[in-house]
């Protein structure tokens, strides 16, 4: 695979990162453009963050890109295993191997953590990460972070959607 150019030069149409599924890259015009944002949904406990992670970890590994993983799904602690458990699941790199030190430094993961920033804080973190050379961000379930019983909860979903979907569009990333 690898980043490829596709279309107008401006950027807008280029491909950034294919994935680890062929038939999946092939769905996808092949593979992420530049400013799409690409939602994955499923009922809970069904694995979604465990397929954005390793998607995530294969276009570091595969294309030696910039990746940053956003997750508002537990501990810091937690996410950090769980990043460590899919390098090595999609690479076999020892966790004190030089590969997997090479590898690390194209992972960007948040210091952020769940229930505890403002959706706000997640959009600032997503441009920080793009600005740091990310060609992919995951952002990894908002639904955390929202507002528990407000009447507003709906607008405000769609207000930080609309502005994670704007981020994407004007970084081109």
């Amino acid at each position: 695979a690898g980043v490829q150019m596709l279309c107008n030069g401006n950027g807008h149409n280029r491909v950034v990162c294919g994935t680890p599924w062929p038939q999946l890259t092939a769905m996808l015009g092949g593979g992420m453009r530049a400013g799409q944002t690409t939602g994955v949904l499923a009922p809970s406990g069904v694995g979604k963050t465990t397929v954005v992670n390793h998607w995530a970890i294969h276009v570091a590994h595969a294309e030696g890109v910039k990746v940053g993983i956003i997750s508002m799904e537990g501990d810091r602690e937690e996410l950090d295993t769980n990043i460590t458990q899919t390098i090595f699941g999609c690479t076999g790199f020892e966790t004190t191997s030089t590969e997997f030190a090479q590898l690390a430094e194209h992972v960007m993961v948040s210091e952020l953590e769940g229930h505890k920033v403002p959706w706000q804080s997640v959009v600032q973190e997503a441009a920080a990460m793009i600005d740091n050379g990310a060609v992919l961000v995951v952002v990894d379930n908002l639904d955390f972070i929202m507002p528990r019983n407000n009447d507003r909860v709906h607008d405000i979903k769609s207000e930080a959607y609309a502005a994670i979907i704007e981020l994407a569009r004007k970084s081109h990333s």
